[in-house]
């Protein structure tokens, strides 16, 4: 499906790096608004009753404007705080917190009426859990191994 968004609103919500293309930002978005549309209005999803859908084509751009912003600032993660006397410097979110990592993640998580969202970010946060608890050094990770 085409994008939602343009390039140029996503420059409007969150400060980027001019010479970046935010094309992999955008299209990584659209690919999961794409499915939450489709889980949307699927008879048995989350929204879906007959066709039905929860979330209107004005939300579903709110939401892949969100996550864009997400996963942009997953490459160049926003201050929290900083200050400038002391030289130091906080960053938004904790690895392990998939959408909530962010203030743009949160937003699309809070933008999405359905859940759908928040069900899978929790999935992934679960896998990410396990994956630390079975190799908390990661030093034990084979990946020539099946």
């Amino acid at each position: 499906m085409a994008w939602r968004i343009t390039d140029d609103q996503l420059r409007q919500v969150v400060e980027t790096d001019p010479a970046l293309d935010t094309a992999i930002f955008i299209r990584t978005a659209n690919a999961l608004t794409n499915q939450l549309a489709l889980v949307d209005t699927t008879a048995g999803g989350v929204g879906g009753v007959g066709g039905l859908s929860l979330l209107s084509s004005d939300m579903l751009i709110q939401v892949e404007l969100m996550l864009a912003a997400h996963f942009y600032s997953l490459r160049d993660q926003r201050y929290q705080s900083k200050s400038t006397g002391g030289a130091s410097a906080s960053f938004q979110g904790q690895a392990g917190e998939g959408l909530a990592s962010t203030d743009y993640g949160r937003n699309a998580l809070a933008l999405d009426i359905t859940g759908w969202l928040a069900r899978i970010n929790r999935g992934v946060h679960a896998c990410q859990m396990q994956v630390a608890e079975t190799y908390p050094s990661g030093n034990d990770i084979d990946p020539t191994e099946d």
